[in-house]
């Protein structure tokens, strides 16, 4: 099985119920309709139609068809393709059994990870989640504060902690995504845990910039000011659409919150994200060569 069938696979409902509120969109659009007319044709809330374009919820196959039927989409094999996208939104993807550990809105963002082709971010804070160490991971996880206190805060944390742990395993399978991360030197000099765990996290991360799909930049306290001004930001390139005719990729942006987190598809947007990547990477970041002598620097300096 080729990574696209099998990322596809892996990414469950919520990615296919984005794939499906997309193309639904795009028909709605190219209908001249608009949502309130759309829903209004189908006696059905308007909610319920931007529910479904913006891939918040399972459909049924019967609005589906209905909704096919108001767009003038005719062509058997689109209508095909639809329905094939809206029956894999009803089932669950492996990460289901962790969903006391998974805010609502963080659930796209897991789907949209474990079936991207290529991953960019940039971190000011703290060490990319797949790149963290369990000790690193646990400390992490802790600063959610009041979401693990009580008497089942130990058993919150342990599924959160296997929850990150399991989402790594896309960086050691047989055809693995690029990760690409610019690193604010601050996220790494940040101690989490005690000095000897950070120590390890360090050499964790030296040894992970040996893997030819990892790449990880430093952007030096001597730079100053840099073009990631805007914060924090992971964007997530998906492999080849499995149910798409064009043939191209679809690109999501994430921006993650302290009660909430926004997804970005709008394409200039997309776009500008990936040019403050490129700026870093180019001008801001130290070369990737760099990055295992900058990591032993901050591990002496520990």
């Amino acid at each position: 099985m080729s990574r696209d069938d099998a990322a596809r696979d892996q990414a469950g409902p919520v990615l296919a119920r984005f794939t499906l509120g997309q193309r639904m969109r795009g028909h709605r659009e190219g209908h001249a309709l608009a949502v309130e007319e759309a829903a209004g044709a189908l006696r059905m809330p308007a909610s319920d139609v931007l529910h479904l374009e913006r891939g918040g919820a399972p459909v049924r196959l019967r609005t589906v068809i209905e909704l096919c039927d108001l767009y003038g989409v005719h062509d058997h094999h689109e209508r095909i393709t639809l329905l094939e996208l809206a029956r894999k939104g009803n089932t669950s993807g492996w990460w289901a059994q962790y969903t006391a550990a998974i805010p609502k809105w963080g659930e796209p963002f897991i789907a949209w990870e474990q079936s991207a082709q290529a991953i960019r971010s940039l971190e000011v804070q703290f060490v990319h989640p797949l790149l963290q160490t369990p000790d690193y991971a646990r400390s992490h996880i802790r600063l959610g504060g009041r979401a693990l206190t009580g008497g089942d805060a130990e058993r919150r944390l342990s599924m959160r902690l296997e929850l990150r742990l399991r989402r790594q395993d896309i960086l050691h399978g047989a055809d693995p995504p690029h990760l690409w991360v610019m690193a604010d030197e601050a996220s790494l000099r940040r101690p989490l845990g005690s000095r000897s765990a950070m120590f390890r996290q360090l050499e964790h991360l030296r040894e992970m910039c040996e893997l030819p799909h990892v790449t990880l930049q430093i952007i030096p306290f001597s730079r100053g000011g840099h073009a990631g001004c805007g914060g924090a930001f992971t964007l997530l390139s998906l492999p080849r659409r499995r149910w798409g005719s064009d043939g191209g990729r679809a690109d999501v942006v994430y921006c993650e919150q302290l009660t909430t987190a926004h997804y970005i598809d709008d394409a200039d947007d997309v776009e500008r994200y990936r040019h403050v990547h490129n700026l870093l990477a180019v001008r801001d970041a130290q070369p990737p060569s760099r990055t295992p002598s900058l990591l032993r620097e901050f591990s002496l300096d520990l």
